[in-house]
């Protein structure tokens, strides 16, 4: 009877042990999933900032371009009407334009 006791102890400590232990590694393997998921969250974050950066420089770049290209465009045209001997009532009326014309 007393080792009937003395085995049925061993048992329940063995099976008590064994629960915590595994309770030990699901809480750590939960820990590391936790963390892993943070860490993927973090990147995607970031990515997403770093889209949106990407699009705000693509954005300004093209603005910088097209102003450019218009000034481009009315240098060009107001060049070639100052230089024109016919458009020197057109270049009256602009003043950088009429520096241009006396100076052709």
């Amino acid at each position: 009877m007393l080792l009937t006791v003395t085995f049925k102890r061993e048992i329940l400590w063995e099976l008590t042990v064994t629960v915590v232990v595994a309770a030990v590694v699901a809480a750590v393997v939960v820990v590391i999933v936790a963390v892993v998921a943070v860490v993927v969250a973090v990147v995607v974050v970031v990515v997403i900032v770093v889209s949106v950066v990407v699009a705000v420089v693509a954005v300004a770049a093209a603005t910088v371009a097209v102003a450019v290209t218009a000034v481009v465009v009315v240098g060009v045209v107001v060049a070639a009407a100052c230089r024109c001997p016919l458009s020197a009532a057109v270049c009256k009326t602009i003043p950088w334009c009429m520096h241009v014309h006396d100076t052709a």
